[in-house]
């Protein structure tokens, strides 16, 4: 009998937490992924991706050798060039 006391006793003096309250407190205590979920593309996609990366990679030395001397000296062309060539790609 002396057991059956207690527990009602404990049990009434436990207050009872709102479902709200619970699913808050089950929040705090999971730590969620600082990281974006992987994303999900299709296999088109993916593989046109990699034909892309593929098709920029320089072929030969010539092509490493522009890239890397663009890379050192940037060349701009003058301002009545640039506006013809970019009226020709609009």
């Amino acid at each position: 009998m002396r057991f059956i006391e207690r527990l009602k006793k404990y049990f009434k003096a436990e207050k009872r937490k709102s479902r709200k309250e619970e699913i808050l407190e089950m929040y705090e205590r999971v730590e969620l992924p600082k990281k974006p979920p992987l994303e999900t593309t299709s296999w088109e996609y993916s593989v046109f991706k990699r034909e892309e990366k593929l098709a920029r990679m320089p072929r030969n030395l010539y092509e490493k050798l522009c890239n890397l001397s663009e890379k050192i000296l940037p060349v701009e062309p003058d301002e009545a060039t640039k506006r013809k060539i970019e009226h020709a790609i609009i």
